[in-house]
């Protein structure tokens, strides 16, 4: 036996840093990958967030159905924004309103509507605004 001989290969030490490198370095491209595509998810979160804030801030209030020819409903505002109703929907007829009706915040307007079907008291109404929110009401004695 030779007691200076070279020992040849990699020692234990080397190879158990190379092993905790390569570890290192796979583990931190999978939580650079998983960061990622949090953060793209997050950002279509906080996009959708932001195109429906507006609808959040809206509120109407039917105060009152006139019925008769045709039919006025009064509709108030009590949202903080100004609301623009672009659609009236009555029992299932669609009626677009061109100009639509401009609702300023605190305000209290008519709508008049000539429906081809008459609005009686029990009547289903659906509102649409220009930011997509739909307001459910029912005519009502």
């Amino acid at each position: 036996m030779r007691l200076c001989s070279r020992r040849r290969g990699v020692s234990e030490v080397v190879g158990a840093l190379m092993l905790t490198f390569v570890t290192l370095a796979f583990m931190s491209i999978i939580a650079l990958n998983f960061t990622a595509s949090s953060r793209e998810l997050t950002a279509g979160y906080v996009d959708a967030m932001r195109r429906d804030r507006g609808s959040l801030a809206e509120s109407l209030t039917l105060v009152s159905v006139d019925l008769g020819d045709g039919a006025t409903l009064w509709l108030y505002n009590a949202g903080r924004q100004r609301v623009e109703v672009v659609e009236v929907d009555v029992n299932g007829e669609r009626l677009q309103l061109l100009p639509p009706l401009v609702l300023e915040p605190g305000r209290l307007s008519p709508l008049r509507l000539n429906a081809s079907s008459p609005i009686l008291q029990g009547s289903t109404l659906l509102i649409r605004t220009s930011m997509g929110s739909v307001f459910r009401f029912e005519a009502s004695p």
